[in-house]
């Protein structure tokens, strides 16, 4: 998605009243772990974060939750059903 237009979409996402539950987005050629990208242009420190990225031939998805306290990203338990 555009820049711009993410940043509308989010925007009107929240002037409606709802709440941002997680954004997700994948890491093709990379670790499923945040990048050092990912941590600076962090913008909703509520939303859970989910990458997705390739282990061999299988995608996987985890979960990160941005933790005030460590300034950083932590890992959170998902189930994916």
């Amino acid at each position: 998605m555009e820049p711009t237009a993410q940043w509308q979409a989010m925007q009107a996402i929240l002037a409606q009243g709802h709440d941002i539950l997680a954004i997700y987005h994948s890491h093709p050629l990379g670790l499923g772990t945040p990048s050092a990208v990912d941590k600076r242009e962090m913008r909703y420190p509520e939303a859970l974060t989910l990458i997705w990225a390739p282990i061999g031939a299988t995608w996987v998805c985890r979960g990160f939750r941005w933790s005030t306290w460590h300034q950083d990203f932590v890992e959170v338990p998902l189930r994916l059903e």
